[in-house]
């Protein structure tokens, strides 16, 4: 998330891609950042170790960043 965050704060897109245990965490340091809007992709924990739960994660993730680029509701 601050990595996320500091890029967007230079003017360089960025999104944080966060798996759901962690999405409280995420919440609580974009309002720390004074940011309580601010838009994360969540994936399935765990992660995936197989290579079908990396491709599914992987789709996962685009569908879910590709608004937050650009700017749009997902």
């Amino acid at each position: 998330m601050h990595d996320a965050i500091t890029f967007d704060r230079r003017g360089v897109p960025a999104v944080a891609v966060l798996s759901e245990p962690f999405a409280n965490t995420g919440r609580m340091m974009a309002r720390t950042h004074k940011l309580p809007d601010y838009r994360f992709a969540l994936i399935p924990h765990p992660v995936g170790i197989r290579p079908d739960q990396i491709e599914a994660n992987a789709e996962l993730v685009y569908r879910q960043v590709l608004p937050i680029l650009k700017g749009t509701t997902a």
